[in-house]
């Protein structure tokens, strides 16, 4: 199973539209494109 995204690379540092605007932070607070790949047949969600 893979995590993709079209907003990050891997390694680099989190673009400043996509960091948290509180708690002293000032980012855009825009969420990032993820999308699974290669998902095991038959999973029916993502728990955390």
């Amino acid at each position: 199973m893979k995590l993709i995204s079209n907003d990050l690379r891997d390694g680099d540092k989190l673009p400043h539209r996509h960091v948290f605007n509180g708690m002293g932070y000032d980012g855009d607070n825009i969420s990032p494109h993820l999308a699974w790949d290669d998902v095991p047949m038959g999973t029916k969600k993502f728990l955390s």
